[in-house]
């Protein structure tokens, strides 16, 4: 991050001096201009060195800081869709059992009819308006008439 956002603070430092520059033209003050630039350029290296220095390692803690933030929102985001994909299975678990428990009361009435073995005053439940109930509901219906005509 800092390689890359260094050239843009070199960049901008040159244009703030060419615009010092351009004004100290502009005033007629070319002595202090001279003074600038005949002063200790090492002491004005050093407190660039400083500034530039200074910026990185603040560029440098807000990255640390802004990846801490990123893994701590990835291991949230992984334990709520851990959490989701749980409740879906769980949720699916009952729903078949359910439906498979409704499906296999039909089936084990039916074979037993079909055995001759089969009690026709026996009912499969019709409780919910679901279309296991609706064919159990049709089922006991088959049943009755079978149980009246035998």
């Amino acid at each position: 991050y800092y390689s890359e956002h260094f050239p843009r603070v070199a960049n901008a430092i040159q244009v703030t001096l060419v615009q010092l520059v351009e004004k100290l033209a502009k005033d007629g003050e070319f002595d202090q201009l001279d003074d600038i630039l005949d002063g200790d350029m090492g002491a004005l290296n050093d407190k660039m060195s400083n500034i530039v220095s200074s910026v990185a390692g603040e560029v440098t803690e807000a990255l640390e800081e802004n990846e801490a933030t990123l893994d701590a929102a990835s291991r949230m985001d992984f334990v709520v869709f851990t959490i989701a994909v749980l409740f879906l299975l769980v949720a699916f678990v009952w729903f078949a059992r359910g439906l498979l428990n409704n499906i296999n009361g039909v089936t084990a009435m039916i074979r037993d009819i079909a055995e001759g073995e089969g009690d026709l005053t026996r009912r499969l439940d019709t409780g919910s308006k679901d279309e296991i109930c609706e064919m159990a509901f049709w089922f006991n219906r088959f049943v009755e008439n079978l149980q009246v005509s035998s």
